[in-house]
């Protein structure tokens, strides 16, 4: 998901139950002033994401986190609506979002990457897993095929390998086809 998305996210578009969620709001902070809007980036960024088993556990335990949070603070939660909102159930801006994300990154020790750099390994590892790239490319928000494969899809270091290993068994079908 885009960050704008994941900061729009409302519990409304959120189904647990059939692990799927729905991408149809964004909020993006314009000179410090926060917009919502109603519509996603793209007429084709509106779409329903489905959720892993993972997933739906960590957007529980999110949900019941929250549900703890908002009754500490006696109705006075500012967007009782949002999934991702500060402590004080504010409004989450993106470039809080990207701090939270650096520093849940360096606590983990793995190594720095980016939202956007998480969307791009996202989209590689989809389309490494296989399938309908029509279905791959609506799961990122798009409705082109090659610019999903052109903008998201990068080698990865065992298919990369893999194709050089099948490229050696045609070579090899060729030589003793060439012999008989």
């Amino acid at each position: 998901m885009r960050r704008a998305e994941l900061v729009g996210l409302q519990w409304k578009y959120v189904n647990l139950d059939k692990a799927t969620l729905e991408v149809r709001e964004t909020l993006v902070a314009i000179r410090n002033k926060f917009v919502h809007s109603e519509n996603p980036k793209t007429a084709t960024s509106a779409r329903v994401i489905n959720l892993t088993a993972d997933c739906v556990a960590m957007f529980r335990v999110h949900q019941q986190a929250q549900e703890l949070e908002k009754a500490a603070y006696f109705g006075s939660w500012a967007e009782p609506s949002l999934v991702f909102t500060t402590e004080l159930g504010k409004r989450l801006d993106p470039s809080n979002l990207r701090r939270e994300h650096r520093l849940l990154i360096k606590k983990a020790g793995v190594p720095m990457i980016t939202l956007h750099e998480l969307r791009h390994t996202f989209g590689s590892l989809l389309h490494a897993r296989g399938g309908d790239l029509k279905v791959m490319a609506a799961q990122m928000g798009h409705t082109d095929v090659a610019f999903f494969i052109n903008t998201y899809v990068k080698p990865l270091e065992g298919k990369t390998k893999k194709a050089a290993f099948g490229l050696e068994d045609l070579t090899r079908l060729a030589d003793e086809e060439a012999m008989d």
